[in-house]
Protein backbone atom coordinates (compact mmCIF):
# COMPACT_ATOMS: atom_id res chain seq x y z
CA UNK A 1 0.00 0.00 0.00
CA UNK A 2 1.12 3.68 -0.03
CA UNK A 3 -0.60 7.14 -0.04
CA UNK A 4 -1.17 9.74 -2.76
CA UNK A 5 -2.72 12.99 -0.80
CA UNK A 6 -6.24 11.97 -0.33
CA UNK A 7 -5.73 8.75 -2.18
CA UNK A 8 -5.01 5.89 -0.77
CA UNK A 9 -3.73 3.26 -3.93
CA UNK A 10 -2.86 -0.54 -3.71
CA UNK A 11 -2.32 -2.86 -6.87
CA UNK A 12 -4.97 -5.36 -6.98
CA UNK A 13 -3.00 -8.65 -6.53
CA UNK A 14 0.28 -6.78 -5.23
CA UNK A 15 3.13 -6.00 -6.82
CA UNK A 16 5.84 -8.63 -7.98
CA UNK A 17 7.77 -9.85 -5.11
CA UNK A 18 11.77 -9.72 -4.91
CA UNK A 19 13.34 -12.32 -6.40
CA UNK A 20 15.52 -15.05 -4.49
CA UNK A 21 18.99 -15.42 -5.63
CA UNK A 22 18.98 -19.00 -4.14
CA UNK A 23 18.02 -21.22 -7.07
CA UNK A 24 20.25 -18.90 -9.94
CA UNK A 25 23.58 -19.05 -7.50
CA UNK A 26 24.20 -22.86 -6.82
CA UNK A 27 27.50 -23.00 -5.30
CA UNK A 28 30.15 -25.90 -4.48
CA UNK A 29 32.75 -26.55 -2.12
CA UNK A 30 36.50 -25.29 -3.06
CA UNK A 31 38.67 -28.09 -3.80
CA UNK A 32 42.75 -28.36 -3.86
CA UNK A 33 42.21 -28.47 -7.57
CA UNK A 34 40.27 -25.13 -7.97
CA UNK A 35 42.27 -23.02 -5.65
CA UNK A 36 41.70 -19.36 -5.84
CA UNK A 37 44.11 -17.68 -8.17
CA UNK A 38 46.81 -15.48 -5.79
CA UNK A 39 45.93 -12.30 -7.90
CA UNK A 40 42.47 -12.17 -6.99
CA UNK A 41 40.93 -12.71 -10.39
CA UNK A 42 38.94 -15.45 -9.60
CA UNK A 43 36.96 -13.04 -7.34
CA UNK A 44 37.26 -10.22 -9.93
CA UNK A 45 35.42 -13.06 -12.73
CA UNK A 46 32.93 -13.91 -9.99
CA UNK A 47 31.87 -9.96 -9.34
CA UNK A 48 31.34 -9.20 -12.85
CA UNK A 49 29.55 -12.68 -13.26
CA UNK A 50 27.07 -11.31 -10.47
CA UNK A 51 26.44 -8.35 -12.24
CA UNK A 52 25.72 -9.01 -15.33
CA UNK A 53 23.25 -11.37 -13.61
CA UNK A 54 21.91 -8.09 -13.18
CA UNK A 55 20.48 -6.67 -16.79
CA UNK A 56 21.02 -2.68 -15.62
CA UNK A 57 23.70 -0.73 -14.06
CA UNK A 58 24.87 2.78 -12.52
CA UNK A 59 27.89 2.48 -14.07
CA UNK A 60 26.55 0.62 -17.44
CA UNK A 61 23.92 2.18 -17.86
CA UNK A 62 23.20 5.72 -15.72
CA UNK A 63 21.19 6.74 -13.08
CA UNK A 64 18.18 7.56 -14.55
CA UNK A 65 18.22 4.43 -16.88
CA UNK A 66 14.73 3.54 -15.09
CA UNK A 67 13.16 6.59 -16.56
CA UNK A 68 14.35 6.13 -19.71
CA UNK A 69 13.07 2.08 -20.14
CA UNK A 70 9.71 3.68 -19.17
CA UNK A 71 9.69 6.23 -21.92
CA UNK A 72 10.65 3.47 -24.12
CA UNK A 73 7.69 1.06 -23.14
CA UNK A 74 4.65 3.98 -22.23
CA UNK A 75 6.02 6.59 -25.00
CA UNK A 76 6.29 10.89 -23.98
CA UNK A 77 2.47 11.28 -23.99
CA UNK A 78 2.01 8.53 -20.93
CA UNK A 79 0.70 9.85 -18.13
CA UNK A 80 2.39 9.14 -14.76
CA UNK A 81 1.52 8.99 -10.76
CA UNK A 82 5.20 8.10 -9.74
CA UNK A 83 8.09 6.14 -10.89
CA UNK A 84 10.48 4.31 -8.22
CA UNK A 85 13.92 2.97 -9.35
CA UNK A 86 16.48 1.48 -6.55
CA UNK A 87 19.71 0.64 -7.07
CA UNK A 88 22.37 -1.41 -4.53
CA UNK A 89 24.02 0.49 -2.43
CA UNK A 90 26.70 -2.39 -1.93
CA UNK A 91 28.28 -3.89 0.97
CA UNK A 92 30.93 -1.20 1.87
CA UNK A 93 28.07 0.71 2.67
CA UNK A 94 24.65 -1.80 3.99
CA UNK A 95 26.83 -5.12 5.21
CA UNK A 96 23.22 -6.94 4.35
CA UNK A 97 23.07 -5.70 0.38
CA UNK A 98 22.32 -9.05 -1.42
CA UNK A 99 23.50 -7.53 -4.83
CA UNK A 100 26.00 -5.90 -6.32
CA UNK A 101 26.68 -2.13 -5.91
CA UNK A 102 24.88 0.06 -8.21
CA UNK A 103 22.84 -2.92 -9.48
CA UNK A 104 19.50 -1.96 -10.56
CA UNK A 105 17.14 -3.52 -8.40
CA UNK A 106 13.46 -2.26 -8.41
CA UNK A 107 11.90 -0.09 -11.63
CA UNK A 108 8.24 0.53 -11.28
CA UNK A 109 5.58 2.56 -12.49
CA UNK A 110 2.38 3.61 -11.96
CA UNK A 111 -0.03 5.36 -14.40
CA UNK A 112 -3.06 6.53 -16.23
CA UNK A 113 -5.01 3.78 -18.11
CA UNK A 114 -4.93 5.15 -21.50
CA UNK A 115 -8.05 3.20 -21.84
CA UNK A 116 -9.92 4.38 -18.73
CA UNK A 117 -8.56 7.84 -17.59
CA UNK A 118 -9.84 7.72 -14.56
CA UNK A 119 -7.70 4.63 -13.31
CA UNK A 120 -3.94 3.69 -12.82
CA UNK A 121 -2.53 0.79 -14.27
CA UNK A 122 1.60 -0.37 -12.64
CA UNK A 123 3.61 -1.94 -14.24
CA UNK A 124 7.15 -2.94 -12.87
CA UNK A 125 10.77 -4.73 -14.72
CA UNK A 126 12.02 -8.11 -13.98
CA UNK A 127 15.52 -6.79 -13.47
CA UNK A 128 17.33 -9.49 -14.48
CA UNK A 129 15.88 -9.94 -17.94
CA UNK A 130 15.40 -6.13 -18.39
CA UNK A 131 11.51 -6.56 -19.28
CA UNK A 132 8.58 -5.19 -18.16
CA UNK A 133 5.55 -7.80 -16.78
CA UNK A 134 2.25 -7.22 -17.25
CA UNK A 135 0.13 -3.78 -15.91
CA UNK A 136 -1.97 -4.55 -13.19
CA UNK A 137 -4.92 -2.42 -11.95
CA UNK A 138 -4.14 -0.22 -9.28
CA UNK A 139 -7.50 0.38 -6.64
CA UNK A 140 -7.85 3.92 -5.58
CA UNK A 141 -9.57 4.73 -2.17
CA UNK A 142 -9.78 8.71 -1.63
CA UNK A 143 -10.53 10.31 1.57
CA UNK A 144 -12.71 13.67 1.92
CA UNK A 145 -15.09 14.78 -1.29
CA UNK A 146 -14.99 11.50 -3.49
CA UNK A 147 -16.92 12.90 -6.36
CA UNK A 148 -14.61 15.85 -6.58
CA UNK A 149 -11.26 14.01 -6.67
CA UNK A 150 -9.76 13.73 -10.55
CA UNK A 151 -6.98 11.83 -11.22
CA UNK A 152 -5.87 14.33 -14.16
CA UNK A 153 -4.58 16.17 -11.08
CA UNK A 154 -1.90 13.44 -10.02
CA UNK A 155 -0.46 12.79 -13.37
CA UNK A 156 2.13 14.14 -15.75
CA UNK A 157 3.31 13.26 -19.11
CA UNK A 158 6.65 11.77 -19.09
CA UNK A 159 7.93 14.25 -21.69
CA UNK A 160 7.89 16.91 -19.27
CA UNK A 161 10.32 15.05 -16.86
CA UNK A 162 13.71 15.58 -17.65
CA UNK A 163 16.05 13.19 -15.74
CA UNK A 164 19.13 14.10 -17.99
CA UNK A 165 21.12 16.65 -15.45
CA UNK A 166 20.68 14.45 -12.36
CA UNK A 167 24.21 13.11 -13.00
CA UNK A 168 25.36 16.46 -13.51
CA UNK A 169 23.64 17.64 -10.09
CA UNK A 170 25.45 14.35 -8.21
CA UNK A 171 28.51 15.54 -9.81
CA UNK A 172 28.41 18.58 -7.94
CA UNK A 173 27.92 17.53 -4.58
CA UNK A 174 31.06 15.35 -4.57
CA UNK A 175 32.88 17.70 -2.36
CA UNK A 176 30.24 18.42 -0.07
CA UNK A 177 29.58 14.58 0.24
CA UNK A 178 33.27 13.31 0.91
CA UNK A 179 33.97 15.82 3.72
CA UNK A 180 30.72 14.43 5.91
CA UNK A 181 30.67 10.56 4.11
CA UNK A 182 33.88 8.09 4.39
CA UNK A 183 32.02 6.03 1.77
CA UNK A 184 28.52 6.09 0.36
CA UNK A 185 26.45 5.41 -3.10
CA UNK A 186 22.82 6.78 -4.63
CA UNK A 187 20.54 4.39 -4.62
CA UNK A 188 17.51 5.46 -5.16
CA UNK A 189 15.65 8.07 -7.72
CA UNK A 190 12.04 8.27 -8.10
CA UNK A 191 9.19 10.77 -9.20
CA UNK A 192 6.88 11.77 -6.16
CA UNK A 193 3.30 12.50 -6.80
CA UNK A 194 2.18 15.74 -5.50
CA UNK A 195 1.48 15.79 -1.71
CA UNK A 196 0.96 16.98 1.53
CA UNK A 197 4.64 19.19 0.78
CA UNK A 198 4.09 19.90 -2.62
CA UNK A 199 1.23 20.21 -5.11
CA UNK A 200 3.47 19.44 -8.32
CA UNK A 201 5.32 16.15 -9.35
CA UNK A 202 8.80 16.30 -7.77
CA UNK A 203 12.04 14.15 -8.35
CA UNK A 204 14.01 12.79 -5.65
CA UNK A 205 17.33 11.56 -5.51
CA UNK A 206 18.36 9.59 -2.27
CA UNK A 207 21.89 8.59 -0.93
CA UNK A 208 23.15 5.99 1.57
CA UNK A 209 26.64 6.23 3.64
CA UNK A 210 28.77 5.94 6.30
CA UNK A 211 29.62 9.43 8.34
CA UNK A 212 33.61 9.14 8.81
CA UNK A 213 32.99 10.82 12.32
CA UNK A 214 31.40 7.90 13.48
CA UNK A 215 30.83 4.97 11.01
CA UNK A 216 27.19 5.21 11.00
CA UNK A 217 25.02 4.19 8.33
CA UNK A 218 22.41 7.81 6.94
CA UNK A 219 20.50 8.21 3.96
CA UNK A 220 20.60 11.63 2.72
CA UNK A 221 18.30 13.09 -0.14
CA UNK A 222 17.71 16.14 -2.45
CA UNK A 223 14.05 16.82 -3.83
CA UNK A 224 14.77 18.58 -8.10
CA UNK A 225 11.71 20.29 -10.12
CA UNK A 226 11.08 18.17 -12.99
CA UNK A 227 13.63 19.69 -15.47
CA UNK A 228 15.96 17.68 -12.88
CA UNK A 229 18.27 20.92 -12.52
CA UNK A 230 16.33 22.96 -9.81
CA UNK A 231 16.81 22.50 -6.38
CA UNK A 232 13.70 22.49 -3.76
CA UNK A 233 15.22 20.81 -1.07
CA UNK A 234 18.85 19.35 -0.18
CA UNK A 235 19.19 17.05 2.56
CA UNK A 236 22.25 14.98 1.39
CA UNK A 237 24.25 15.70 4.34
CA UNK A 238 21.90 15.41 7.19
Amino acid sequence: MRYIPHVLAFTILGLLAGCSNTDDAATSAPTDEAAPAADGSDEEAAAEEEVERYAYSVDKDGIDICFRKIREKLGPDARVNEIQSYFSAGTQVDPDADEPKGTLTTCAVDYQNPDDARKLLSVRMDVHSGEFGKPRPVELHVTGNKQSFKLDDYVIALGKIDTAPLQAFMDSQKSALDKVYSVYAWDDIRLQAPGTFSDKHRLRVRLTGRFKSNDLENTGDATLAIDGKTVVDNDLTK
